[in-house]
């Protein structure tokens, strides 16, 4: 697979301010990282750090993420978001955009399960990983996209799990493109969640959600708690009824308990 050129990603490109700013490298440690330190010194919302291949890429509870040099897109934007957009919202949005992107490029359904994964035929493909700073009237946020695009091998431990792109459709795909219109479908999400609260993008991503109405387990985030899922809090929180019993959880692994698709 070619290197990603700023050149190319540029070329196309019709957005206003997302991937305008963009810092493209063939290795990093973490996209994440360096736009945390873009943030702090004061870089515009909509900056994106990408790069081929990450020595240090992490996923959500501290785990390392795993993805082959030059295959997917792996990349973290900037946002400082307004009062009217609660900073939360903003991994559903990404992960919204990158679910409407896919669909349009490669005509394919995407799923979604909380928190942030992304699923093609009940396999993940790309999750999200997203990070805040600064106090709540100032907030910056940084959500960090790994999107497995042409990606055809994945450890022992994710088999039957994982998935890419190239797999799902059985053809590779063009990771400028998709870049590309990610980028333009993030903008258009954004700029409309503004106006409305992220209202219409909430709705959106809960419809294709799998999670909601079916058993779950939650685990990682303290004792594991056994439930039906049944929505999303006032906050972002996954909201469980067990027995007689409502409690919401912000992190952990959801193992869905049906095997329904």
């Amino acid at each position: 697979m070619a290197a990603l050129r700023k050149e190319a990603l540029y070329e196309g490109l019709t957005t206003r301010s997302f991937g305008r700013k963009l810092f493209v490298f063939s290795e990093i440690d973490s996209t994440n990282a360096c736009a945390r330190t873009l943030a702090e010194i004061g870089n515009p919302e909509g900056t994106v750090v990408i790069a081929d291949y990450q020595t240090a890429g992490r996923g959500r509870l501290g785990r390392t993420w795993n993805a082959e040099p030059r295959s997917n897109l792996l990349f973290s934007v900037l946002f400082r978001p307004s009062a009217r957009f609660p900073a939360w919202h903003t991994s559903y949005l990404v992960s919204e955009a990158v679910a409407q992107a896919v669909q349009r490029s490669l005509d394919i359904r995407v799923a979604t399960k909380w928190p942030n994964d992304l699923l093609v035929d009940g396999r993940k493909f790309c999750g999200i990983l997203l990070e805040t700073m600064g106090p709540a009237e100032r907030t910056a946020c940084v959500a960090g996209v790994g999107i497995n695009v042409n990606q055809d091998n994945f450890p022992a431990d994710l088999a039957g799990k994982a998935t890419s792109l190239k797999l799902a459709t059985g053809k590779s795909v063009d990771r400028v493109s998709l870049f590309q219109t990610v980028m333009a479908s993030l903008e258009s999400l954004y700029e409309a969640a503004d106006r409305d609260t992220g209202a219409a993008m909430l709705k959106s991503w809960m419809d294709r959600c799998t999670t909601f109405g079916r058993p779950v387990q939650v685990s990682g985030g303290g004792p594991a708690l056994d439930g039906t899922a049944v929505g999303l809090s006032d906050d972002g929180g996954l909201i469980i009824r067990h027995g007689d019993r409502m409690t919401t959880v912000y992190a952990g692994d959801v193992t869905i308990s049906d095997p329904a698709t």
